[in-house]
């Protein structure tokens, strides 16, 4: 394919409180070398001076990339960030790229060319990368196993789509729900891809990852003062994994194609472990396990999940936990989930 017949490609730089490293990393997208590419620069209503340097370098570019500028009035938080990014955004693949990370130049060549031979089907490109610290020091790699791809392997951990080396397609936003309140995207998008058409995976490394104080990955307990503000960050952090539980048994339901009992189950799980329901369910009855089913199923089918697949994961819990004579199983006759 000729240069000048490259799709658009759209790169998203969201940044917050970034300035001193939002240089680099926007001077790194700027020298991608491949042609056909818009960079949305984006500031999350930074307290320091990242959007007054966006600016400068965005009026002082003339290369050949189209640039948009964009500063939130007010924060608006990661996902939701995002969110606004890819409906700023004009490309089918969006490439992920954060205000304290630097791209190497043929990062975005790279993750076209993975495009283009996955068949046009993946729908989330992601690399290895390199660590780096404050002072610009390497400090270690990352490299994914492709032997642990799999749906199964991404809930329970084994395998992780790290957001900072992401692309994606759109149908992983314009066919779903979007994001906002969720803790993280990183998860969400990548079992949104792999319901759609699949992950492609490059085994290059194609960023410098910085780890800094200020890092989203940092832990929330040196950020907070005092055991008030502690509590009122875990607190919105279970609300965001809650609302991301319930992404993922939306999208999982509506567009898997082919049913996992195992997937189910493990879905399942995660609701009941980070529930609304769970403190109050502990103060009801520790052990009954009947009861946190029913009262979970209850939820599931409040945040939109059809009733049959409610119905179907309950029981598949159940089986094994449940002896006939019980109240519990009384209970769950009178519910029909026996």
């Amino acid at each position: 394919m000729e240069l000048n017949e490259q799709p658009l490609v759209s790169v998203i730089i969201g940044s917050y409180n970034h300035e001193k490293y939002i240089k680099e990393a926007i001077l790194s997208v700027f020298a991608q070398n491949y042609s056909s590419l818009e960079i949305i620069l984006s500031d999350d209503c930074s307290k320091d001076n990242s959007f007054t340097i966006m600016q400068e370098l965005a009026n002082n570019y003339s290369g050949p990339h189209k640039i948009i500028i964009n500063q939130n009035k007010k924060n608006l938080g990661i996902t939701a960030h995002i969110d606004l990014l890819v409906s700023l955004s004009h490309g089918q693949l969006i490439v992920c790229a954060a205000g304290d990370d630097i791209s190497l130049p043929d990062r975005v060549s790279k993750i076209y060319n993975a495009y283009v031979n996955s068949g046009y089907k993946a729908r989330a490109i992601y690399s290895n990368f390199y660590y780096l610290n404050e002072q610009n020091k390497r400090e270690g790699d990352f490299a994914i196993n492709e032997d642990n791809i799999s749906i199964v392997n991404l809930l329970k951990g084994k395998f992780y789509t790290h957001g900072a080396v992401s692309c994606y397609h759109r149908d992983v936003f314009e066919k779903f729900e979007p994001l906002a309140n969720s803790v993280a995207e990183d998860n969400i998008l990548g079992f949104r891809a792999m319901l759609l058409g699949g992950i492609k995976y490059i085994p290059d490394m194609l960023i410098y990852y910085r780890q800094h104080s200020n890092s989203v990955i940092g832990n929330y307990q040196t950020i907070c003062k005092t055991h008030e503000e502690v509590q009122k960050t875990f607190t919105l952090k279970l609300t965001g994994y809650i609302h991301e539980d319930a992404l993922l048994l939306k999208d999982y339901f509506y567009f898997c194609k082919t049913q996992n009992k195992e997937i189910d189950t493990f879905l399942v799980k995660l609701i009941l472990r980070r529930s609304k329901w769970k403190v109050q369910l502990l103060k009801m009855n520790r052990n009954n396990y009947a009861i946190k089913i029913v009262l979970n199923s209850i939820w599931l089918i409040i945040i939109g999940l059809p009733l049959k697949n409610v119905v179907s994961i309950a029981k598949t819990l159940l089986r094994s936990k449940i002896k006939k004579g019980t109240v519990s199983y009384k209970i769950l006759n009178l519910m029909r989930l026996r």
